[in-house]
């Protein structure tokens, strides 16, 4: 379980509006930041659309991080998202796309390898001039990468979401799914007054849209993995399934309609 420190750091604080917000990668932090980008008019974050700088801005210091998780007045609010589909959008979007230079690609790209495939690779085989990775782990590779590492461990963008907001010690009021993001959204702008000064609109303008429909997507990636790693990691997100109502059965069913997985 994350600290209450490490928590602060990843947080926003709009104190003005009584409003604090965890933020978690892969789960709808772009489009909350547009929205702080155009609250408080940081045009260069706009035009860039580095809405990703905006939670520098509005993180707390510890004290004052503290003083709102004793203030009923605040809203609290933590977004989820179903954990097997987070991965797999953070595998594609941060390790498998070499469109652009990604950190995590370089950094964990060769460590996945390593495990995976036994072998150290040369710099000059292992990336391109402008760092973008050559050598692309595979889904699979990945999973297995992540059952053997420790999740407190991992990447923000495919940690637990209850070990990065530490859901069992602090009390959010508000629960976002990505599921009803927008509607989610809307509903905490009219109950905070936000919507007096942030256009709703900008939700869909800003939201990073996937590319390719979600459950054929699921089927293609998933159904490379073996179950045994499978399970593994419905293990390793048992808490984030619990907590934000979601099942992996459910999920789990189409790809392997005759493996039997364990969930309770």
């Amino acid at each position: 379980m994350a600290t209450l420190g490490r928590v602060a750091k990843r947080s926003e604080i709009l104190r003005q509006h009584k409003v604090m917000y965890c933020e978690v990668y892969k789960a709808g932090s772009t489009a909350w930041n547009s929205l702080m980008a155009h609250l408080y008019g940081k045009s260069k974050i706009i035009e860039t659309k580095e809405f990703y700088r905006m939670q520098p801005l509005l993180k707390p210091s510890l004290q004052v991080f503290m003083k709102t998780l004793k203030d009923e007045h605040f809203v609290r609010l933590v977004v989820a998202r179903e954990p097997l589909s987070r991965l797999l959008s953070a595998y594609r979007d941060r390790i498998e796309d070499t469109s652009h230079p990604s950190w995590q690609g370089s950094h964990y790209a060769p460590l996945i390898l390593q495990y995976s495939r036994g072998k150290t690779f040369a710099k000059n085989e292992m990336y391109y001039a402008n760092k973008t990775i050559k050598i692309v782990p595979t889904f699979d590779e990945f999973i297995r990468y992540l059952v053997k590492t420790k999740p407190a461990t991992y990447d923000p963008h495919w940690m637990p979401i209850t070990l990065q907001c530490s859901v069992c010690n602090i009390n959010y009021t508000h629960i976002i799914h990505t599921e009803t993001f927008i509607d989610d959204v809307r509903y905490i702008l009219r109950e905070t007054g936000l919507n007096q000064k942030i256009d709703a609109s900008l939700l869909t303008l800003n939201a990073h849209k996937g590319k390719g429909n979600t459950g054929d997507l699921m089927m293609t990636y998933y159904s490379t993995v073996k179950p045994p790693s499978l399970q593994k990691i419905i293990d390793i997100y048992k808490d984030d399934f619990v907590y934000f109502d979601y099942n992996p059965i459910e999920v789990l069913k189409n790809i392997f309609p005759n493996e039997t997985f364990k969930f309770s």
